[in-house]
């Protein structure tokens, strides 16, 4: 089995198509992530997945449902897991009971939708419990009095020592306005270096202290009394107290968070699955996608196949996108038809379909039947290349042939880049081969010999009708003969039977956009 590499992925348009499968958050965009890069050929894993995501969408469209899981999904982060020896900070904790704190409401979710049986949630109540003491349910955390009993006799004490400071320094304050008669005094203040008497007087009294200064000004802050410093003395002291009752109990937590530490890490995956499987069954509601049958080696059958990145982007000009049945029973199939029929288009199709199978993600289709390919390739033309098209295609399909039992390949005018004799042959000797493989070929030419060859199933596009290449006749300009004939190509794929040769459409397509009469004079003549 092959990864897909980023350019055969560009020219599938399916980075489009995954920027489509997103949500905020923290735990979906990891799992997104992971999630775009495991795609298998394992079909019992795939159909596992597919029925997890069916699942969800079925359960999603209502309405309220879906806003419960997107507003609750994207609290949740991805904690560190302690190792022994560790000891987790009041951060560490905080993202810990958040993710249990939303984990529960996630469980009791798909407990209640019966969706349980599809995840395993192992039960994390007891650890949430103990990073609760106060039983508040909030996700936030901090250390409180409910955590020790020696935790809380240190608060009590520092929240008196704290009371007895203040007290007394605002008898200390009361006491320097007085002897400085300045009444409107505060614990620290600002004054400017032009007050050069105020703040000698300030200073030469004891009862404030120069704090800090810069260029323009001085900043005093009131000295503290000998039973100010005193309390503070003892307040010290008992803050030292505090912050090892605060350690044990930090320690206390952490420990018990490593006994829970494997039912941890299965909570986390479980909730990273979720959130993937989320994702997919998101995106299949929103783009009307659907749940595929995967086969063994049967055939590819698309109802109402669409190109989505094609399409979102026609819809962004006002204009409608042709969805298309595709049914190829056979191992290798030959597209024909005329330039701007839409053959490309189906190619494309057929590879986003094929890939987004291997990552179990919704089809763009009303229904899907197909196999799990090995590998998908697609011989493609990049702006950007060191070889010619042609030698590129001969080392894609190479590489193609070797990438697994059964690839699903995607051929497009195969071999035009070279002289057309020898082009029409290789292409038909490709596809004979590809007979008698595993493999799994869709090809589209212009080529007449593979076109004629017996054992290959034969398609053609619909193209034009005979009324609207009438019709394009009668504009002069060919930018609207363009549009025209844009918008009145008929994308439906038809079967050809056995032996039928495929229409010929070129030179009638020529004439409609305004090809020179003496040009197509010559052409009569030619054929004739």
């Amino acid at each position: 089995m092959v990864a897909m590499n980023k350019e055969l992925r560009k020219a599938l348009a399916l980075d489009q198509i995954f920027e489509l499968i997103t949500l905020e958050g923290e735990m979906l965009s990891q799992a997104r992530h992971a999630g775009l890069k495991a795609e298998t050929g394992d079909i019992n894993r795939l159909r596992a997945d597919y029925a997890r995501i069916g699942d969800l969408m079925r359960l999603a469209t209502d309405n309220a449902r879906l806003r419960k899981l997107e507003s609750l999904l994207p609290h949740f982060g991805v904690p560190a897991i302690p190792q022994p020896g560790d000891l987790l900070g009041m951060g560490e904790l905080f993202e810990i009971k958040s993710f249990i704190y939303h984990y529960r409401q996630l469980v009791a979710f798909c407990r209640e939708h019966k969706l349980n049986k599809n995840y395993d949630f192992p039960e994390l109540e007891a650890l949430y419990k103990k990073l609760d003491p106060e039983g508040l349910n909030l996700p936030s955390f901090r250390l409180c009095p409910a955590f020790s009993a020696e935790l809380a006799k240190l608060y009590g004490n520092r929240d008196e020592l704290q009371l007895k400071l203040k007290t007394q320094t605002a008898k200390d304050l009361k006491a320097a306005a007085k002897s400085l008669e300045l009444p409107h005094l505060k614990e620290e203040f600002v004054i400017s270096r032009a007050r050069k008497d105020l703040a000698d007087k300030l200073i030469a009294s004891g009862l404030y202290h120069l704090a800090s200064e810069d260029i323009a000004n001085l900043r005093f802050r009131l000295a503290e009394s000998e039973e100010s410093a005193q309390i503070t003395q003892q307040l010290a002291s008992l803050l030292k107290a505090v912050k090892a009752a605060e350690e044990k109990v930090l320690q206390s937590l952490t420990d018990n968070i490593l006994l829970a530490k494997e039912q941890l890490k299965v909570a986390i995956e479980s909730v990273s699955r979720f959130s993937w499987d989320f994702l997919r069954a998101e995106f299949g509601i929103r783009y009307h996608c659907c749940i595929p049958k995967l086969n063994e080696a049967g055939a590819i059958r698309l109802k109402a196949a669409r190109n989505l990145a094609t399409q979102l982007c026609l819809e962004q000009q006002d204009r409608q996108y042709q969805a298309q049945d595709l049914d190829f029973g056979s191992r290798v199939s030959l597209i024909t038809g005329p330039n701007m029929g839409g053959k490309t288009n189906i190619l494309v199709t057929l590879g986003q379909h094929a890939q987004m199978a291997r990552l179990a993600i919704p089809l763009a289709s009303k229904a899907a039947e197909l196999p799990v390919f090995d590998h998908v390739s697609y011989n493609y033309n990049p702006h950007q290349e060191n070889l010619s098209s042609f030698g590129r295609e001969i080392i894609g399909l190479k590489q193609a042939l070797s990438a697994g039992q059964r690839s699903l390949i995607l051929l497009d005018e195969f071999a035009k880049g070279t002289n057309p004799t020898e082009g029409e042959a290789l292409s038909s000797a490709v596809l004979l081969h590809l007979l008698g493989t595993d493999h799994y070929c869709v090809a589209a030419t212009h080529f007449t010999a593979p076109a004629m060859l017996k054992d290959i199933a034969q398609y053609v596009m619909a193209g034009l009708k005979e009324d609207s290449l009438a019709k394009l006749a009668e504009h002069s300009d060919l930018a609207q003969r363009l549009k025209l004939l844009s918008e009145a190509m008929d994308y439906r794929l038809i079967r050809l039977k056995k032996n039928q040769a495929p229409p010929m459409a070129a030179i009638r397509i020529a004439r409609a956009l305004g090809l020179p009469k003496e040009i197509l004079d010559i052409l009569e003549g030619i054929n004739d």
